[in-house]
């Protein structure tokens, strides 16, 4: 599992590398969206770094889903016309074998079941009343979805240290509760490049910054899959993957 996750880093950045100079920063044009509320862009310094942050809030939890894409393989635009989508996100980690690294429950139905790793320590979950929360992995509830991922980033308003062997710079997904219970989907990566980020023992950190610059205070945070299988598309906001998302989350109309 981890050579996995190392590849995947290494593939990815060899591809950001060799289109770094292609891109245009006109490729996200945030803007407003009904449902969520919120869709903007900002910037966070971090050190000798600067990085971009997009992201979007979500009022009711009842409006999110959660999809899986590990056998049929639909590309983000696709998928989000497919499920008329008013926004996606690409969700969690998947296996060689194209199937989910840990407890998968989408509408009510268990795909897969709790698995021990501290990596992927946490779980990203909601309820058919729209209750909602990131716990840790002994969190049990009725769950209409919930999605093992990791590693939590911040419990109880508390940023995590976080210890990664071969770290690696690239786009990082996250996802995050505010104490009234408001989720917010935030995509960082490269100023330079849509393509590279953070490392992840600094996102932390910097989600702590980003947190500041919007006066917003997160109860709770958690990583989703980034890199080369992140995507993030809203009204305004395209960054799509270059290998698949094994899953998504979709934002109902």
């Amino acid at each position: 599992f981890t050579f996995l996750i190392i590849l995947s880093l290494c593939v990815f950045v060899v591809v950001a590398l060799f289109r770094k100079n292609n891109l245009s920063q006109n490729y996200i044009t945030p803007s407003a969206s009904p449902k969520s509320k919120t869709s903007q862009k900002h910037e966070v310094a971090f050190e000798s770094e600067k990085f971009d942050v997009v992201y979007m809030v979500v009022d009711d939890p009842k409006l999110i889903s959660l999809y899986p894409n590990f056998e049929e393989k639909i590309d983000s635009a696709s998928f989000r016309n497919k499920h008329e989508c008013i926004s996606l996100i690409s969700g969690g980690f998947y296996s060689k074998e194209d199937s989910p690294t840990g407890l998968f429950v989408y509408s009510g139905k268990r795909l897969a079941n709790v698995y021990k790793n501290v990596f992927l320590n946490g779980i990203f979950w909601s309820d058919s009343s729209g209750n909602v929360g990131i716990d840790d992995l002994s969190v049990t509830s009725k769950f209409r979805f919930a999605l093992q991922t990791g590693p939590i980033l911040m419990r109880g308003g508390v940023s995590e240290v976080l210890k990664i062997i071969s770290d690696e710079p690239a786009r990082r997904i996250v996802v995050a509760i505010t104490r009234d219970r408001k989720v917010y989907f935030m995509s960082f990566y490269s100023t330079d490049s849509v393509y590279l980020g953070p490392n992840l023992s600094e996102l932390p950190n910097i989600l702590a910054k980003f947190s500041e610059k919007i006066g917003v205070e997160f109860a709770d945070a958690i990583n989703l899959d980034g890199g080369s299988a992140s995507s993030f598309l809203a009204e305004g906001i395209s960054l799509p993957e270059i290998t698949h998302s094994g899953s998504f989350f979709c934002i109902a109309k």
